[in-house]
């Protein structure tokens, strides 16, 4: 029988660290805050020799003796004088699966939340399996003890009963120890008082100096409780490493559960959870009470990092971290530490169980294996380093109220990769070279992002003169531009071209260079736009219509070597840009006078094209250069979407970059280009009939501008019949659908109705999306593209 001695009812008050665990199951008492695990004896376990081993370990420690009471509405420990004399013996052998019935009852207890104030917080017992197994399984409180505790504990017991196997005297007679109590308490105190606290608290400070940004590995911020974990083993190749050392695996692995949580969310600075013993001292380390803390880890993650730097940055977070493991005052840190002490989750927690060694039960070697450590509300990587096979485990745990079958069954694949990739790998590898997608998800991914069709060789890239000289060739006598009542064909439109080009190029303009275009709309303006283009350099619109200071704005920044405009506009930009400019009249007979022949060097594809200056309205206007290649990859793109040889409209300014897209696919495609006049584009009512009367194929339009002529097409029914529209391209604002209801109405079928985004850098547009009933009946208001 257990000797209680003198010893008094009440042991005292809790610890700091034990306080946090009797909070947290105050605060969930649906949650079962219990360590719980078993020993697997290969051999048959004689009862009697057992529970005087327990009784022993019992006897030494104190710790499984305590209950919980309340004094003065505060929790203390009190002696637990009917703490059973003998472990609890349950015979599993003629069961059909002996181990799967023990597995089912010891998860089955663990997995039960205790009533502080009534359950006894602790449970032993012996389950056989077989007349030559046994499972001798634990559980435990985390009030009470912590892992680390429990198994000083119940090696105590293992090396009692081995002595006893042996014949080796025990000393039952001796009064129960519960000394480790106010020794906690002590320590505690000490701690508290130490500089060592001031230090430690500093050092947290600095660590937890930004906000910590937690996720999940959805990359989504979730308030989720703890609750009891699931658990897979990884299988993982990487597990005959550990030889080196169980500080440089366990940086190693930490440094691959980072890496993995980086490529899973996109983020780099990854916020981890570390338990630690908090055992500083030798007698700490004795103890079998609760001490342990949970500490955070911050690793910054960078794609271009080698494998062997971030081990080293984890390796010098891990030594931080246990230097000041006996931290635990959270919320005085933490502004959304909502929970105290080791119930304060930093992120996915990374456990490594370094204190599961195997160890000798009688007559042979015990293994150990953990059940549950504690409730989790995310993940938790278990590794266990020193196992009886010398073979490091490492396990999943997950929240099953967080993360479905289905996704744990992904997220672990991945893991395993990367433990695969990361764990064995050189330190010189770049964890941008670590990949963690399987086989199947890598092939759906390359299906959603059209590899196959990226990876196919294009056309050989061409310049916007080499693609429009095609069209001459093919189409030479169609009409290539309409304005106000005129027309060039295309031969015509290249060999006016042709004399602005030797025009510049006979005075040195070219590639590298570029020329400023200060005019309104209409043919002179195509013609001088194809020409500087064919002359190599690239041009710059300019709306004449805006102030003098955003025209001197332009020509200072983008300094070009000449500027095309008309007679009248030649006078106003004199003066501006603080020097001399060379103004070029587009009427001047000189370049009426030269050779319509082409000229001998043109640009390559590679050359700049155009530079658009941006609006300005997030700060200084920019010049945007984009190449001539990317104008023609943008109009070839177009052969699968919109009709060939159709009629395009330009409605907008050229500086404006949508006139880029009206303009060359129309040309570069052999359709015509109906440029519209000024007092046309101010008028709906004039634009819906230049619309019939041109035939018009192509509408580029912003949403504001279509919506007004809407409202003349729904007042002009007889005349909106005629309109031979095929497709209706919008760009430039936010559309809302719900506003084409009448539209689709009047035309159903035809026209098509596209939404184009994309930015000046994007060369006009960077996505294509037909807009449909369903959007018009959405109750989404606006919709800019997908």
């Amino acid at each position: 029988m257990l000797n209680f001695g003198a010893q008094s009812d009440v042991l005292g008050p809790l610890t700091a660290a034990q306080w946090s665990m009797w909070a947290a199951q105050q605060l969930q008492p649906e949650v079962a805050y219990n360590f719980a695990g078993y020993l697997m004896i290969d051999h048959f376990v004689d009862l009697e020799r057992l529970s005087v081993a327990y009784r022993a370990a019992a006897t030494r420690f104190g710790t499984p003796c305590a209950r919980l009471a309340l004094r003065d509405g505060e929790p203390i420990f009190v002696v637990d004088r009917s703490f059973p004399e003998t472990v609890r013996c349950i015979d599993l052998r003629a069961e059909c699966d002996p181990v799967a019935a023990a597995h089912q009852w010891m998860n089955n207890d663990c997995r039960q939340p205790l009533d502080l104030l009534r359950d006894r917080l602790t449970e032993f017992a012996l389950l056989r399996i077989s007349d030559g197994m046994s499972f001798f399984y634990l559980r435990t409180h985390h009030t009470l003890s912590d892992g680390y505790g429990a198994s000083n504990f119940v090696r105590h017991l293992a090396a009692v009963y081995s002595g006893s196997v042996e014949d080796a005297a025990v000393d039952v007679t001796a009064d129960v120890d519960f000394s480790d109590f106010a020794f906690l308490r002590d320590a505690d105190r000490k701690y508290q008082e130490s500089s060592r606290s001031a230090i430690d608290a500093e050092y947290w400070k600095s660590v937890v100096r930004e906000p910590m940004d937690v996720t999940d590995l959805a990359g989504v911020n979730r308030l989720v409780a703890p609750r009891y974990p699931m658990v897979r083993e990884l299988v993982c190749k990487h597990r005959l490493l550990n030889t080196q050392g169980n500080q440089l695996y366990a940086a190693r692995v930490v440094a691959t559960l980072a890496a993995f949580i980086s490529k899973t969310t996109g983020r780099q600075n990854i916020w981890m959870s570390l338990p630690v013993s908090a055992r500083t001292t030798a007698a700490l380390k004795k103890s079998a009470g609760m001490v342990s803390n949970m500490v955070p880890l911050l690793i910054r993650v960078d794609e271009s990092d080698t494998i062997g730097a971030l081990t080293d940055q984890v390796a010098t977070t891990l030594i931080g971290a246990l230097r000041h493991q006996q931290f635990r005052r959270w919320p005085n840190l933490v502004a959304d530490a909502t929970r105290l002490g080791m119930n304060v989750e930093f992120g996915p927690i990374i456990n490594i169980l370094d204190f599961n060694a195997p160890l000798r039960f009688g007559s042979s070697e015990a293994a150990s294996h953990v059940l549950t450590i504690f409730p989790i509300q995310d993940i938790s990587v278990n590794v266990y380093p020193r196992l009886s096979d010398g073979v490091p485990r490492i396990d999943f745990w997950w929240n099953p109220d967080r993360y479905t079958d289905d996704e744990i069954a992904m997220h672990v694949a991945r893991l395993e990769l990367a433990f695969d990739g990361l764990v064995t790998a050189e330190p010189g590898v770049r964890l941008s070279s670590i990949e963690v997608l399987e086989a199947g998800e890598r092939a759906r991914l390359d299906r959603w992002s059209n590899r196959d069709v990226l990876e196919v060789v294009g056309p050989v890239p061409v310049s916007v003169p080499a693609l429009f000289a095609q069209q001459v060739a093919r189409v030479g006598d169609a009409v290539a531009v309409s304005f106000a009542g005129a027309s060039l064909t295309y031969r015509q439109l290249d060999e006016a071209s042709n004399r602005v080009a030797q025009w510049l190029v006979g005075r040195g303009v070219g590639a590298g260079q570029c020329v400023a275009l200060v005019m309104p709309r209409g043919a002179r303006a195509i013609t001088a736009i194809v020409g500087v283009l064919k002359s190599g350099a690239a041009y710059v619109p300019i709306d004449p219509s805006v102030p003098d200071t955003r025209i001197e704005f332009v020509l200072t920044d983008a300094a070009p070597v000449a500027v095309i405009t008309t007679a009248v506009l030649a006078e106003r930009l004199e003066g501006l840009a603080g020097r001399d400019l060379w103004v070029i009249d587009v009427d001047d007979p000189a370049i009426a006078a030269q050779p319509a022949t082409a000229v001998t060097a043109g640009p390559a594809p590679d050359d700049i094209a155009y530079v658009i200056y941006t609006s300005g309205t997030t700060g200084v206007p920019k010049g945007v250069g984009i190449a001539h290649h990317n104008v023609t990859d943008l109009i070839d793109s177009l052969d699968s979407r919109l009709p060939r040889e159709g009629v395009w409209t330009q409605f907008h300014s050229n500086s404006f970059d949508f006139s880029v897209w009206e303009i060359w696919g129309a040309l570069l495609r052999g359709g015509r280009l109906v440029v519209v006049p000024d007092e046309v584009v101010s008028s709906p009512q004039d634009f819906h009939a230049l619309l019939v009367a041109e035939q018009v194929t192509v509408l580029s339009q912003t949403p504001s501008a279509f919506y007004a002529l809407q409202s003349v097409d729904v007042s002009q029914r007889e005349l909106a019949s005629q309109l031979t529209l095929e497709a209706v391209v919008f760009a430039g604002e936010a559309l809302e659908p719900a506003r084409l209801g009448a539209w689709l109405d009047n035309h159903a079928g035809l026209p098509r109705l596209i939404n184009m985004y994309g930015t000046t850098e994007t060369t006009v547009h960077a996505s294509f999306r037909e807009v449909t009933l369903g959007d018009v009946d959405s109750s989404a208001s606006r919709l800019v593209c997908r």
